[in-house]
């Protein structure tokens, strides 16, 4: 997909709203901009709160793959934990996902 037209869209959105913060994150993943993705994601969980969403775990998920992006294998971990908390369906996704196969160790530590 076109990655940058999705991001140029999606800020002329309401940015006020979780959905549009969380697929802003999604595209600036693709894109390869962790910081700035990891900014909506954060931004796209405060926003959930406020508006009273609750969580299915694929935010916590995306903060983790955003971690093994940067290396950050304690992130991976807690990240993961997080959104196995939430929604159990996540641990068989990450055993296989492979955005996490430098972070096989995290993985298991989070299981």
């Amino acid at each position: 997909g076109n990655y940058d037209l999705a991001v140029k869209n999606l800020s002329m959105s309401n940015g006020d709203h979780y959905n549009v913060s969380w697929r802003k994150a999604i595209a600036k993943i693709m894109l390869g901009n962790i910081d700035d993705a990891r900014a909506d994601l954060l931004l796209a969980r405060e926003q959930m709160k406020k508006a009273g969403y609750e969580s299915k775990g694929g935010n916590a998920y995306a903060l983790a793959i955003c971690a093994a992006r940067d290396g950050n294998a304690s992130d991976v971990t807690k990240y993961l934990k997080e959104s196995y908390e939430i929604n159990t369906d996540w641990k068989e996704r990450s055993a296989n996902d492979l955005e996490f196969r430098n972070h096989r160790e995290a993985v298991k530590e989070a299981m």
